[in-house]
């Protein structure tokens, strides 16, 4: 009975040290990213009110999801000086852009995903995408995924044209290709050692003055754009807004270079 009761001790106590050889989870390190938007952005661009994530979004995202969204606007001739309440009285057009930061949980792969996938949820028509590399301010070049969107008003049938730029942010890297990043996270987490948050920043100019679902800045007169009106307007946007919510000094890779 003695020799019975301590080859059970005995199993027990090898079965309990196998559980100091099981891999541990990695530790989670943060994106370089600053999970606020400001509400004034260099180059005469004014913030708008916070605004929600769509419903769409928030069913197809994990719960942990964090979101981040405001638009901007400035006046076309006018400065820093332009305020809101100037620009609702003068009637002077301006151009206007929407950005967003989405920010994933403890679990990347049910909170980061191509943008596609959102804004075909929300009835946006995607046509082929395309690749734009933006020149920083600081040298570095940013590679930003580029969508050109349409979209019906259901209400009104009326066609509102829309492009959507959009890249990710991890803990040191940055990417507009979804691939490329779901390749850098599984490389850190096996070769490094470590989780890391995602995020990416999406940045919107809409061609003819529609924006659905945005009252944020009801009054505001926008300027209708060509695409390439739009492809230079989101690049000065983008010099002045990517040091104001991406940590640069900690990014070691661009993968746009």
């Amino acid at each position: 009975m003695t020799k019975r009761l301590m080859i059970v001790q005995v199993l027990l106590l090898a079965g309990l040290s196998l559980v100091f050889l099981l891999p541990q989870t990695p530790p989670m390190r943060e994106a370089a990213l600053r999970a606020e938007l400001p509400t004034w952005v260099g180059g005469g661009w004014e913030g708008g009110s916070d605004l929600e994530a769509s419903k769409e979004e928030r069913e197809i995202l994990a719960k942990d999801t964090e979101f981040f969204r405001r638009s901007y606007f400035r006046s076309v001739g006018g400065g820093l000086e332009t305020s809101l309440l100037d620009e609702t009285q003068s009637g002077r057009m301006s151009d206007v852009v929407s950005a967003g930061i989405v920010l994933s949980g403890k679990d990347p792969s049910n909170s980061i995903h191509a943008l596609e996938r959102c804004l075909t949820a929300q009835g946006f028509n995607i046509a082929e995408p395309t690749t734009m590399l933006v020149k920083l301010k600081s040298g570095h070049v940013l590679p930003v995924r580029r969508l050109f969107c349409t979209r019906v008003d259901p209400a009104t049938r009326a066609m509102a044209r829309s492009i959507a730029y959009y890249w990710f942010v991890g803990h040191d890297a940055v990417t507009g290709n979804h691939v490329v990043r779901g390749v850098k996270d599984f490389s850190d987490r096996m070769l490094r050692g470590y989780d890391q948050r995602w995020g990416y920043i999406t940045v919107t100019a809409y061609l003819d003055g529609v924006r659905f679902g945005d009252d944020s800045l009801a009054g505001v007169r926008q300027r209708p754009v060509t695409p390439e009106q739009a492809d230079r307007t989101v690049e000065e946007f983008l010099g002045d807004f990517v040091p104001e919510v991406v940590m640069t000094e900690q990014i070691a890779k661009w993968y746009g270079e």
